[in-house]
């Protein structure tokens, strides 16, 4: 089973490794909104508080495409799984430095926006 570190960890590395190679940048903000069997993610890269690009998906050494909005998922339901009673979140963001160092955040009380009209 794979721990709740291990998932932070791992969409990390994701959205470090989805910056282009050459790209100078300063911070990383990896942010999803997610309602009952929807969502919507971003992943952005910064140089001096300004927007350099918003990244996709990741291809690993094997060719294989890994997206950090999969790895998020599970880490709600893992985090659902080791403490149901505060329920599940709706909005998770994550801003990764180029030392290493992160923050993340978790709303777990106001339903998201989305781009389209959800029920």
């Amino acid at each position: 089973m794979t721990t709740i570190n291990q998932l932070i960890s791992e969409i990390g590395i994701i959205s470090v490794k989805s910056v282009p190679p050459d790209s100078k940048w300063d911070k990383i903000v990896f942010s999803i909104n997610i309602l009952i069997t929807y969502s919507e993610n971003t992943t952005e890269f910064y140089n001096k508080e300004e927007v350099k690009g918003t990244l996709g998906r990741y291809t690993d050494e094997h060719g294989k495409r890994i997206s950090s909005s999969n790895t998020a998922w599970q880490l709600r339901e893992e985090m659902y799984r080791e403490s149901s009673e505060n329920g599940a979140w709706y909005f998770m963001e994550m801003t990764i430095l180029p030392e290493g160092k992160f923050h993340i955040q978790f709303n777990y009380d106001n339903r998201p926006e989305f781009s389209i009209p959800l029920d």
